[in-house]
């Protein structure tokens, strides 16, 4: 999957309308000010990952992507969220939730995949599925 992620103050900080933000991203893209952004952006093949707010992004999925896209999926496995903070607290391997027998594991602090789930997924690239976090350790849930 191509993703286009935005990020930085102008997009998350509240002050900017939507429209402005729209225009900003078409100057950068140089889509034009007439064609409209997220089927533009659908065109290319790609999706958005935009920060919406200092702590929650939002995967925007253009209309007629899924059909166009081709994708091959399996489950690999289960997050679950912490209680307290927008992070990650545990993960399962997939199948192994069945009837709720399996042992959930404490996902790692920093930015850094469980040994396991790589071995689960060899084809998983850690750089590219951590992203930002490898780049700005600082930035780690």
């Amino acid at each position: 999957m191509d993703v286009l992620v935005v990020d930085g103050a102008v997009f998350h900080a509240g002050g900017t309308s939507g429209a402005e933000k729209a225009r900003i991203l078409k100057r950068a893209l140089r889509i034009p000010d007439a064609e409209a952004l997220l089927p533009t952006v659908g065109e290319q093949g790609r999706c958005m990952l935009v920060r919406e707010t200092e702590d929650e992004w939002e995967l925007l999925i253009p209309h007629g992507y899924l059909e166009r896209a081709r994708i091959e999926e399996r489950p690999i496995c289960h997050f679950r969220r912490h209680a307290q903070m927008p992070c990650t607290a545990a993960w399962i391997a997939a199948g192994e939730d069945e009837g709720g027998a399996g042992c959930w594991e404490r996902w790692p602090s920093g930015p850094v995949l469980p040994e396991r789930l790589q071995e689960l997924a060899p084809d998983l690239d850690p750089e590219r599925a951590l992203g930002a976090a490898l780049r700005n350790p600082g930035d780690a849930p």
